[in-house]
Formats: structure tokens, C-alpha cells, sequence
């Protein structure tokens, strides 16, 4: 749960126009994730938040070697589980943050996510 929190919480700061802040807690929930997944790697709650996470840091310091990370772990997370309710919170999610991504630098990862 503590990725997925601090997750949230992050995409509560975009939404807030507070990227500097979003940015620590996009960076929490990656670590976090990271912990979760260094004990159980096919734990489908933290490879989303760590997908999710890296979409936020890439949107919010339009960095593309994040997104391509990012890409990479949506590719790992969908390899776990094709479950339609996790894919469907997921471009929820990965939707919202983009719409905060001003250099556009999720577009292909969106576009992956949203056939």
C-alpha cells in the first residue's frame, strides 16, 4: 500500500500545481515499489506504482530516459497480469499524470498504454 499512497499522493501535487513536491513523492513511491519488488518481484501493486511512479518523474522533469524507463516497467508489470481492472486503473492513472506532461515526453508510453 505505501507505494500506491505515495503515488497518489504525488498526482495530488500535480494536480496542486506543486511539481518540486510532486517530484519527493513520486521518488518515495519508486523507492518504495523497489523495496516490495526486491522481496516479491511479482507483486502486481508495486510493479504498477513503480511504472506509474516513473511516468510521474518523467512528466514532471520531462526526462526522457524516465519514460523509456517507465515504458520498460509497464512492459515488465503487464508480463505479471493481463487482469482488465488492473490495466484499466492503470491508463487511469498513467492518463492523469500525462495530462500534467508539458513536453509531451509520455506520449509514446500513453499511447503503449491506451490501444
Amino acid at each position: 500500500e505505501e507505494p500506491a499512497l505515495h503515488l497518489l499522493e504525488g498526482l495530488a501535487l500535480l494536480e496542486l500545481h506543486r511539481p518540486d513536491e510532486s517530484v519527493q513523492a513520486f521518488s518515495d513511491a519508486l523507492t518504495a515499489a523497489d523495496a516490495l519488488l526486491a522481496l516479491a518481484p511479482g507483486n502486481v501493486a508495486a510493479l504498477q506504482a513503480r511504472a506509474l511512479a516513473l511516468s510521474g518523474l518523467a512528466a514532471t522533469a520531462g526526462d526522457p530516459d524516465r519514460a523509456a524507463q517507465a515504458a520498460q516497467a509497464f512492459t515488465r508489470a503487464h508480463a505479471v497480469t493481463h487482469a482488465a481492472g488492473v490495466a484499466a486503473n492503470t491508463r487511469r492513472l498513467l492518463n492523469a499524470i500525462a495530462s500534467h506532461d508539458q513536453s509531451g515526453t509520455l506520449a509514446e508510453v500513453r499511447a503503449a498504454q491506451n490501444p
